[in-house]
This record gives structure tokens, C-alpha cells and sequence, in this order.
């Protein structure tokens, strides 16, 4: 949900590249060779890690143009592509400047949510004492709910709609060549509808609540069109430039995120804000950063031309369904080890932890009464020991294997908020609760890194870009589960911490399908000798075919590019 991604787009350097790998080497976490080498030696020839044959670009006095990295001068070279130039490679320094938009959206839904609850509690009547302007009796409703069940509603509704709408976009992206069209309309609407959000008061609240749940989705979409570029990033600069380019774009992000928390933060403690004044700065910066920094991104982004032909006697509305379903059918027949189960854990545990966040808000702010600077600093709690986590994630992983590693962070982060929740309730020092957002943060900075490991061992060589797709969609597809099992028992007027309770237990079961796993030998072969291809070859375009050198790394690099022939015009910005 919108407010989960606020833990969950920061929970490792890794990030960014969470939910889409293109290649097995894309996510392996950068930060520690060791696990690296242990693994990916298994699954890739040590040629086929280092390069894909394809020499990195930058871009020089004469023009983009292959350069040599090695010898004395990898270091320097390594610096100059670390943060913005990437060697001229102009999608990757726009997808890495569209993580610093992303990264203030996801902490400003925190804000937004306090405001929500804010809100819905005075229109109900909760304020019960004069003169104070916060809730006092979360036992009212407004609209036939609870002021709690608020935000976990529009949890409901917006991964509803994602799951709905994700697959006609994702035919969209991958049949058509209007992708960069998809990507700059989604930017202008999330700017947009930020903007709107400034104008959050007593009587525009419940219709900026149904806007948040929109504005997810869209979110959403603009996440996956950039991610559909991933495989041609892989492709033009090598897998071992692909580990330094993603671990670059999630420090981005990170970075953006935390330095627009501790901003909120600092304004609102000097200015000594109100709740509804700390969401219009959220809204307000988080409207500038999209309108700025996604109109940049985009402005260096080139359209690319479609990866497949749409299949005869199917439209738009419905390939994307229907390859859902043709991919859930072949690896549920073909990879009984390691695949089936994995995607299947994922599906609930992807879940779980963005509820996990969601929930958590509203249990900062309902049952412990945190105001939203309390809640804020709670978050960057949690952002820092994100770091922590993704080394310790590292450390186990290196030990024992990718499958043992995730079922132990998400036991960790069940325990930890199943612990917790109870711990922080009868706390009478407050610092117990960010103690509790450190724990929490430690083990979803473990808890992202192993799954997108494990992805990368499980799949198929030559299939990831595919397999890619159908990974986010079972990340989306059950996400209103949890918040639903929230607003039941809030609405029954079980206490939060019993919920939180629930939602985190739902870990649980994605625990027990990783354990229905073969071995990890036998996993690693099972991805290693079935290769079944996911999209027949009779399906697919050659994007060879369209006008123009449309591969050419020089055109990619220089964004002298040609869209596919007669769209030379969908270039959007």
C-alpha cells in the first residue's frame, strides 16, 4: 500500500531494483563479494558474470562511444559513473534521478495517512476535549468506519486496483511502443494529484483519501515502466555495470528519502506545526520533487520499441491476463523445486510486509497517540537500520542459502512485530518505541535483498526480463489481503495490537511454502536444466525489425533515438 512503501522502497541499497531483475547478477547484493561469488558461480560461467560482451559507454567530446574501464584509470572511471553521468548512459541516469521523486512520495504517504486519521476522527467527534486538536476516542465512525480502518481501507482499494489495472499497463508497456508515453503521463499525474493533496482540509479530506488510493496505482505504474527498461540496461552495458548502476539508484533513493524526512521533520519542529500543516509541507515538497526531478528523468529516458508482437485474436485489455495465466500454468507444471513455491511465498509475504508498514502507522498514531514528527523520526529510525539489516542479510545468505535466509528474516520480522506490538503498548518510556522501528527496519533491510536473490537463483537462464513481470504482479496481487484482516477487527473493535498481530502473522505462511522448497542443490539444478519458454518464439516481435537502428547503444546513449514506425511522435515531454 501506498503508505508500506514507505519502509519498503527504502529497505535496502538494493531497493530499486526490488521487484524487477533482468539478468541473476542484477540483484545480487553489491555490498558483499563473498555471498556474490558463493552463489552466482552455481548458476554463471565467471565470462558471463563479468561481461555480456558489450563494452560500457560514455559519453565524450566527439559523442557517446565505447571506452576502455579497465586498467589504472577502473577507479576514476567507477566515481564518474557513480551517482549521474553512468558513462553517458542516458536511461540509466534518468531512472536514477526518478528515484529521488519516488523516494519523497513514499515518505510523504506517512504524513498524509496521520492527516487522514486526523480528519476522520474530528468529523466523527473524537476530539472530545476543547480547545485540544487531536483525536481522543478512536471509537467513532465517519462514513461507516473507524477512523483506524481508514487508511487500511484505501489500502484495500488501491491494491485492488493495482492488481486490476497492472496487467492491462504491463500489455500496454510490452505490446505497444508508447511505454515512454506511459512513464511521463503517470510522472504529470503523480505531480498533479500531489499538488491537489496540498489543499487537504475538513472539507476536502474524504475526497483526497480516494485520490490516495488512485495515486498508488499510478505509482505503481510508474514504477513497473521504468523497471521494463531494466532489461535493455542490462543488455547495453553488461551485468557487472548493471550491479554498480542499480546499487547507485537504490543509494539515491535512500538518500532522497531520508533527507526529505529529516526536512519535514526539522520544519515542522521549528515552526512547530500542526498535523494538517506538517501534510501540506509533505505534499507541497513531494509535488516539487515529482514536477522537477520525474520531469528530468523522463526528458533523458528515449522511448524503446515494443518487446513483443501482440498475440492474434487478443486486445490490450486482456493479453496481459492471459500471459499471467499461461506463465502461472508452466511453472506450476515445469519448476516443482524451487519456482512454484518461491512465487507462491511471495505472494504472501510481499503482503504481509507492505501491510506491516501501512498497519503501523496507523497503530503509532491510534493506540500510542505519536504525533506525526514522533512517527517521522520513527521512520528515519528504521531507514537507518534498513542498512544494518541488508549486512546481516548478507552474512547469513553467505552461510547458509538464499531460501534459509529469507525464511529467517521473515521469522524475524514476524516475532519482531508480534513481540513488539505488545512490548511498545505498555511502554512507559517512548524510546521503546523506536528501539522497536530499528528492529523492524533490520530485518525488512534483510528481508528484500534474500527474496530478490532467491528470484535470481530460481528463474531460468534467458528468461528474467519475462519472469520479471509476472514477479511484481504476485508481489501486488493479494496486498489487500492483510489490510482487510486490519479493518475487521478494527471495525469490531478488537484492539490494534491484536491486528497488527494478525496481519504480521500472515508471514507465516509464506514461511510454510518455502519450506515445501527442494534443497538448494536441487533448486539450483532445477533452474539450471528446465528451460521451458514463457513466451512462445512465434509470439514475440524482433525489435530488430522496426525502423532504424533502434539496439544501437550510441542511439541509446545519446537519445538520438526513432520510435517504432508511424509513432515517431509519442515522445511525451
Amino acid at each position: 500500500m501506498f503508505v508500506s512503501n514507505s519502509i519498503i522502497s527504502l529497505s535496502s541499497w538494493r531497493l530499486n531494483s526490488q521487484r524487477v531483475i533482468m539478468s541473476p547478477s542484477t540483484l545480487q547484493p553489491v555490498h558483499d563479494d563473498g555471498m556474490q561469488s558463493h552463489f552466482m558461480d552455481e548458476r554463471i560461467p565467471t565470462e558471463a558474470r563479468d561481461s555480456n560482451g558489450i563494452e560500457p559507454f560514455e559519453t565524450t567530446v566527439d559523442g557517446p562511444g565505447p571506452v576502455d574501464v579497465g586498467g589504472d584509470t577502473s577507479s576514476a572511471r567507477h566515481n564518474r559513473c557513480g551517482w549521474f553521468s553512468f558513462q553517458g548512459h542516458r536511461e540509466s541516469r534518468g531512472i536514477n534521478i526518478a528515484g529521488i521523486a519516488r523516494g519523497a512520495i513514499s515518505m510523504s504517504n506517512v504524513y498524509f495517512a496521520n492527516v487522514l486519521i486526523h480528519f476522520a476522527c474530528k468529523q466523527g467527534g473524537g476530539f472530545e476535549i476543547e480547545g485540544e486538536e487531536y483525536c481522543t476516542n478512536y471509537g467513532v465512525t465517519v462514513y461507516g468506519m473507524k477512523p483506524a480502518a481508514l487508511v487500511s481501507n484505501i489500502a484495500i482499494i488501491a491494491s485492488v486496483l493495482a492488481a486490476l489495472l497492472m496487467p492491462i499497463f504491463g500489455a500496454i508497456i510490452d505490446y505497444t511502443p508508447h511505454r515512454r508515453m506511459v512513464g511521463v503521463w503517470t510522472a504529470v499525474c503523480l505531480a498533479v494529484i500531489s499538488a491537489i493533496q496540498i489543499g487537504t482540509v475538513e472539507e476536502t479530506w474524504f475526497f483526497m483519501a480516494i485520490l490516495q488510493a488512485v495515486i498508488f496505482m499510478i505509482f505503481q505504474v510508474q514504477v513497473m515502466t521504468l523497471y521494463a527498461y531494466f532489461p535493455e540496461v542490462n543488455s547495453d552495458v553488461g551485468p557487472k555495470k548493471m550491479n554498480e548502476f542499480t546499487s547507485t539508484w537504490s543509494m539515491l533513493q535512500f538518500f532522497s528519502q531520508a533527507i526529505f524526512n529529516i526536512c519535514i521533520i526539522a520544519v515542522s519542529f521549528t515552526l512547530k506545526f500542526t498535523v494538517v500543516h506538517t501534510s501540506m509541507l509533505s505534499q507541497a515538497g513531494t509535488a516539487v520533487f515529482c514536477g522537477v526531478f520525474l520531469f528530468w528523468a523522463w526528458r533523458l529516458i528515449p522511448n524503446r520499441p515494443r518487446r513483443h508482437k501482440l498475440p492474434k485474436g487478443q486486445s490490450l485489455m486482456s493479453a496481459g491476463f492471459s500471459q499471467n495465466l499461461k506463465t502461472y500454468k508452466t511453472i506450476w507444471k515445469n519448476y516443482k523445486k524451487g519456482l512454484r513455491w518461491f512465487l507462491i511465498a511471495t505472494v504472501f509475504g510481499e503482503a504481509a510486509a507492505s501491510a506491516v508498514s501501512s498497519t503501523a502507522v496507523i497503530f503509532l498514531n491510534g493506540n500510542l497517540g505519536l504525533k506525526p514528527i514522533q512517527i517521522g523520526l520513527f521512520f528515519e529510525v528504521s531507514l537507518v537500520t534498513v542498512i544494518i539489516g541488508t549486512k546481516i542479510g548478507a552474512l547469513v545468505t553467505k552461510y547458509t542459502n538464499p531460501n534459509t535466509s529469507l525464511k529467517l528474516s521473515e521469522l524475524g520480522l514476524c516475532l519482531s512485530i508480534v513481540i513488539g506490538v505488545h512490548l511498545v503498548q505498555d511502554a512507559k518510556v517512548q524510546s521503546r518505541v523506536y528501539i522497536w522501528g530499528a528492529v523492524i527496519g533490520i530485518f525488512l533491510g534483510w528481508f528484500y535483498p534474500a527474496g530478490n536473490l532467491m528470484f535470481s537463483q530460481c528463474i531460468p537462464r534467458g528468461q528474467e526480463a519475462e519472469l520479471a513481470g509476472f514477479f511484481v504482479y504476485c508481489s501486488q496481487i493479494l496486498g489487500w489481503f492483510p489490510p482487510l484482516i486490519f479493518t475487521i477487527m478494527v471495525q469490531n473493535s478488537v484492539n490494534m495490537k491484536w491486528a497488527l498481530t494478525c496481519v504480521a502473522s500472515v508471514l507465516l505462511v509464506s514461511i510454510f511454502f518455502l519450506c515445501l522448497c527442494g534443497s538448494w542443490p536441487e533448486i539450483l539444478e532445477e533452474a539450471k536444466t528446465t528451460n521451458v519458454q514463457i513466451i512462445p518464439d512465434d509470439d514475440s516481435g524482433d525489435i530488430n525489425c522496426d525502423d532504424g537502428d533502434t539496439n544501437s547503444v550510441v542511439n541509446i546513449a545519446s537519445g538520438d533515438k526513432k520510435n517504432d514506425a508511424g509513432d515517431k511522435s509519442d515522445n511525451g515531454i
